[in-house]
């Protein structure tokens, strides 16, 4: 049975990250900004990219620029799949989901859909 490839969220302008990042893991990533047709409407991207992660291993990763707003709509994806998010890049700013994303990347932590987190406790993030 062969291995599930790694799906890899990622903000487009971090193409060439996620790129050396599967080339560093040594294992076929989907990569979105490579192997989804970005070309085409916004729906069909997120079609294609669901697909993609729903068949994709277990774990995801994820490079943010803590702007694109589908990196937050695939993240929510993997979430609801009760995928586990494994932060590995991010571009600081003060926002409070930037600053929970950036934690989890100092900790070496996941976001899992079993942990029931919660960033409405603003002073957790602070």
């Amino acid at each position: 049975m062969s291995e599930k490839m790694i799906f890899i969220i990622h903000s487009l302008s971090m193409t060439e990250e996620a790129i050396q990042f599967e080339n560093s893991v040594h294992q076929k990533c989907y990569i979105p900004g490579r192997d989804t047709n970005q070309n085409q409407h916004g729906d069909e991207i997120l079609k294609e990219n669901f697909k993609a992660m729903k068949d994709s291993s277990e774990d995801v990763f994820c490079l943010w620029d803590g702007e694109s707003f589908g990196t937050i709509f695939d993240m929510g994806m993997a979430y609801a799949l009760g995928k586990r998010i494994i932060p590995i890049a991010y571009v600081s700013n003060d926002k409070h989901w930037k600053k929970f994303f950036k934690q989890k990347i100092e900790d070496g932590d996941s976001i899992k859909f079993e942990e029931k987190m919660s960033i409405k406790n603003k002073e957790d993030l602070e």
